[in-house]
């Protein structure tokens, strides 16, 4: 008989909510792992928690109300593993990951004499390129251990902790063992994950429907706007709603490389939108005879820096005068600014055809055009740079040059290349339709549920669910393509 954990876990694959394995024999048979390894597999997933952690002196334990996996995960400290749960939970490599495993046994010698005890892990981890546990420790205690065990904690020629009774262990199954300290965790993403504490740790976060649709078209209006910037507005948003929005995925801000406590980080609609607009500065200096700044340094012209548009004031002997779209000024000497320039820091925004164009097609296209559109750049940029290896495997030549073509009539059109790698087949007239109704209603699903509004979730990875739920339900699946497409 299942155990309620089991019961649960199994109630949230099949409600599809999130991205637990489906099949997970045939995921692990595809990895090559044996049977007595999918088996074990198999009772690891099914078991409950091995044990409950408690707060010490030192520690203060809890749970986290984690979607991906449709449980509350535990941690044994809020500096330690709380943000080894939240990477997980949003790192889209981790498809699983599991608190407290089962425990198992190890041996190693203490003092010339063999110990031999069961052991728990902090986690069992299903990654897309790795399964296998993990241990975290902090960098005072794994020393300390080190010295007390020696044959248990070391640290090899390459720098790494490791613990070879575990690793043991894990070699039986195929698996692998890792050691994780507090020196892998980035410290600025530790200090963002400690404000956002509240937010993280509330199993009922909602933000009103209006509020949450201005939020967003407010952000999509400015995009890089600060934290701070934003709160200061007219509209006086709150900031709970703020960082709610965040959590649930509506928003994005760069949680490893922004600081959010001191407000500076900046904030996008989605990560493709901010990738979207660093790749529109970088086509448009990217090798090319035909290409050439795309404005004058004069007033009234606007550019892109940094993510964010600003329009030049005035441009004097010493210094160029520019602000933003929320009346923040800046003076950028001269020499600055041109080494911003040379080295496609900046880029002029064109005004062919209507102002802010391009900023126009990259609010309206969807977070599956602009991933699609940042994956094509990133292959041509590769194909460009003779680096074979990179785009080989995943399209033929011919199709590279197909989107040079939209490429460089974009560089033309626009003053960047980028803007022409975006699907705009929404805008296009009538055509066959090509797809079974029932699978255009399955296509539509997982592009709202799991990938627009998750925003953790790679296309390939929603691809690959797609597909087998197409199949599961009769219906031969369309290509990746024509998904990016929808």
């Amino acid at each position: 008989m299942l155990s309620k954990y089991a019961v649960d876990k199994q109630m949230h694959v099949l409600g599809g909510d999130d991205e637990l394995i489906r099949n997970i024999e045939s995921f692990l048979k595809s990895k090559g792992f044996e049977e007595e390894t999918i088996t074990y597999l198999k009772r690891i997933r099914e078991s409950e928690p091995a044990r409950r952690v408690k707060s010490n002196g030192k520690n203060v334990s809890g749970t986290y109300p984690s979607k991906k996996m449709g449980l509350s995960i535990q941690f044994e400290s809020r500096t330690l593993e709380f943000p080894a749960i939240f990477e997980k939970e949003h790192n889209p490599n981790v498809l699983e990951y599991y608190d407290q495993p089962p425990s198992f046994k190890i041996s190693y010698m203490l003092n010339g004499k063999n110990q031999a005890h069961l052991y728990t892990a902090d986690f069992f981890v299903i990654r897309e390129d790795w399964i296998g546990w993990e241990e975290w420790k902090t960098e005072d205690d794994i020393l300390k251990l080190s010295i007390k065990s020696p044959e248990r904690y070391q640290l090899d020629e390459n720098g790494l902790w490791r613990c070879p009774p575990a690793e043991e262990h894990a070699e039986k199954y195929g698996l692998s063992f890792k050691v994780k300290i507090s020196k892998d965790l980035n410290l600025n993403f530790v200090r963002n994950i400690r404000f956002l504490e509240d937010y993280l740790l509330s199993s009922n976060l909602s933000v009103d429907e209006n509020i949450k649709e201005n939020i967003c078209n407010n952000i999509s209006e400015r995009p890089g706007i600060t934290i701070r910037d934003f709160l200061n507005q007219k509209n006086e948003f709150k900031a709970d709603d703020l960082y709610t929005s965040l959590i649930l995925g509506n928003i994005y801000t760069d949680i490893e490389n922004e600081t959010i406590p001191d407000l500076s980080a900046k904030l996008y609609i989605s990560k493709e939108y901010k990738q979207a607009l660093k790749n529109i500065v970088s086509s448009s200096t990217l090798p090319n005879t035909e290409m050439s700044i795309s404005f004058k340094v004069c007033h009234g012209e606007k550019m892109l820096w940094d993510g964010i548009v600003w329009k030049i004031l005035n441009v004097g002997e010493t210094s160029v005068n520019l602000i933003n779209e929320v009346k923040e000024t800046i003076d950028v000497p001269v020499a600055t600014f041109e080494y911003l320039l040379k080295e496609g820091k900046v880029s002029g925004i064109s005004k062919t055809e209507s102002d802010n164009n391009e900023l126009e097609i990259l609010k309206n296209a969807s977070s599956f055009q602009l991933e699609n559109a940042n994956f094509k750049y990133s292959l041509i940029r590769a194909y460009r740079n003779g680096d074979t290896e990179k785009y080989k495997d995943e399209v033929t030549e011919r199709t590279i040059q197909n989107w040079l073509r939209k490429y460089k009539a974009a560089e033309k059109k626009y003053g960047n290349g980028f803007i022409g790698l975006i699907s705009e087949v929404n805008k296009k007239g009538n055509r066959v339709k090509r797809i079974n109704d029932d699978v255009q209603i399955i296509m539509d699903t997982f592009i709202k549920e799991k990938y627009e509004n998750i925003k953790q979730t790679s296309m390939m990875k929603v691809f690959l669910q797609f597909q087998q739920e197409c199949k599961q339900q009769g219906y031969e699946p369309p290509s990746i393509i024509l998904l990016q497409k929808t």
